[in-house]
């Protein structure tokens, strides 16, 4: 399923990115949000129950559920046309710290390298997005566009595909 997750989560990291460029209908781009987050949770609730009681499962199932909320609290703000990014930016911070404790444990179980590329670049994502709307950082909001296609493509839709057509994990 983390191929299926990646490749709407990139889908809609995309089109985010691309909202900052060009102007988009923005409860037509929470909805794009809200479906990536109903996919991933009923993904990843599917994925919970093949293995239950396996505690690599509930950590995977952990960052599953914590990504389908990433793109659920987007497309609520998105839907509503709130202007205010705040909560999504503290959110963006405890995913960032949630990130690097991911990539750690890959690090620490020797697990596959492309499992800590992607926590990493997860964690910058986030990390960004803490920047840019929890501190409101002018300067760092700038470069959000750019660094959210960028991450979408890198992090999320070139290695879903690269995981569906089995090259990858």
């Amino acid at each position: 399923m983390l191929g299926f997750n990646m490749l709407f989560a990139g889908f809609a990291l995309f089109l985010n990115g691309i909202s900052y460029l060009v102007p988009l209908n923005r409860k037509m781009l929470g909805l794009v949000n809200l479906f990536c987050a109903f996919f991933m949770l009923v993904n990843t609730a599917i994925g919970l129950g093949f293995a239950p009681g396996d505690i690599g499962n509930y950590a995977n199932a952990a960052a599953g559920f914590a990504f389908a909320l990433n793109f659920l609290i987007l497309g609520v703000h998105h839907l509503t046309e709130a202007t205010d990014f705040t909560l999504f930016g503290w959110f963006s911070f405890v995913m960032c710290l949630s990130s690097l404790a991911f990539m750690t444990q890959v690090i620490v179980t020797r697990g596959p390298w492309i499992l800590i590329y992607l926590w990493a670049m997860w964690a910058a994502l986030w990390g960004q997005a803490f920047i840019a709307s929890g501190l409101k950082s002018k300067a760092v909001d700038k470069l959000s566009p750019y660094f959210v296609i960028g991450n979408s493509v890198l992090s999320l839709l070139a290695p879903a595909f690269l995981i569906l057509f089995g090259i990858l994990l």
